[in-house]
Parts: structure tokens; sequence; C-alpha cells
């Protein structure tokens, strides 16, 4: 699978290639310049702001990071997404 994580001036966009072989493209962003962080949230197909949970899911505890520190919380939680179902699949 191949992965790619690209900095924007909104968030952090990442492409991978989906199981069926589709290109896939995840924009994250978090609102406000608060120093302590702000809630993580990811534009949906459907032009919606949605919250992001651990592993990048939909459920879980809420995500919060700085817009500085989103590339690296993306990159881990991407990586911690990919051991759980290398898991599932052993």
């Amino acid at each position: 699978m191949r992965t790619k994580f690209t900095q924007t001036t909104n968030g952090v966009t990442l492409n991978y290639t989906g199981e069926n072989g589709d290109n896939v493209e995840r924009c994250f962003f978090v609102s406000g310049n608060n120093p302590h962080g702000s809630y993580v949230r990811e534009w949906t197909e459907r032009g919606e702001a949605r919250l992001v949970c651990e592993r990048l899911s939909q459920l879980g505890a809420t995500l919060i990071s700085t817009h500085d520190g989103l590339m690296t919380l993306i990159k881990r939680e991407w990586n911690a997404a990919r051991r759980a179902d290398r898991m599932e699949r052993a």
C-alpha cells in the first residue's frame, strides 16, 4: 500500500491506495489557533467536517492537536491503524 502525507496551509492530506486498488484522499485539519490544541477534523466526501478519533476512525477517543503537531499525530495514528489491521488479519 502506497501512502503519502502532505502538509498544507490548512492541515494534512493523506493519500493511499485502498484495498480495491482505488486512490483514497483524506484531508485533516484543526480549527482555531488554540496553543493547547483543538479537535482534529476531517472533510468528508459530502463536504462536512467530522471529528476524528484514535486510529483515524470514528470511534474512540477524539484526537486533539495543534496545527504544528498535526502531521506527527496523523502519521502516528495511521501507523496505529495499520498495525491494528495487520493484527486482525493474522
